[in-house]
């Protein structure tokens, strides 16, 4: 199997099967090592058309458009409910490479976990969405585990967030305080580390360059 479609497979499952184009960038950038490549979004399009018969180019069956192609959302075959799904390389010989790669390997039952503790509540804003058929949030990892980052899948470096603060979160546009969070006690004490780290590292870095970009 291909690293690209590997990791856009990983990215999905992380996501519960379903997500935005947007969302799995996000998911992918936890996922790869740093410095991304300029083509990133390209990349993670580029891998779902080809292996999706939804597209014309594509020769697999291992995602599918939601919506059609323009909307932007894509989920994973395998992860379909009330569906059978063929089985990934069931009947194609396994394409070959040597190469070494690091991944990171995620305590999806903590995450899981977390999320029945706070029912789906987005703890920055207490939205809870609900789906069809279930509720549905997004973990968050305070202090990134890929990358530079090297954060720990651990309950003090987790929130439980909905999709619009996950990626405002992501992309270091927001800043987090402990004290306004929908948390115990327990879990405000043990995420302050993290939280610092995010307000330091992630936010104000983002700021920062913002403010010089802007002296320019």
């Amino acid at each position: 199997m291909s690293k690209w479609r590997e990791d856009v497979i990983q990215a999905l499952r992380n996501l519960e099967g379903k997500g935005h184009l947007s969302q799995i960038k996000s998911e992918m950038m936890k996922i790869l090592e740093t410095p991304y490549p300029e083509n990133l979004d390209q990349q993670i399009s580029g891998t779902l058309q080809k292996n999706s018969k939804d597209s014309k180019m594509g020769k697999r069956d291992v995602f599918y458009s939601i919506e059609g192609l323009g909307s932007g959302m894509w989920g994973l075959n395998e992860m379909r409910q009330g569906e059978t799904v063929t089985a990934i390389d069931l009947y194609e010989p396994p394409e070959r490479i040597k190469t070494t790669v690091s991944r990171i390997i995620r305590d999806t039952k903590l995450a899981v976990d977390l999320k029945m503790i706070y029912q789906n509540k987005c703890q920055i804003c207490g939205t809870q969405i609900q789906l069809v058929d279930k509720l549905y949030s997004e973990a968050h990892h305070i202090r990134p585990l890929g990358g530079e980052h090297r954060g720990p899948d651990i309950l003090g470096n987790l929130l439980v967030v909905c999709p619009n603060h996950h990626a405002q979160l992501d992309y270091g546009a927001i800043g987090i305080d402990v004290d306004n969070l929908m948390a115990t006690d327990e879990h405000k004490a043990k995420m302050k580390e993290y939280v610092t780290y995010h307000n330091i590292n992630i936010y104000k870095s983002i700021l920062k360059a913002e403010s010089q970009n802007t002296r320019k």
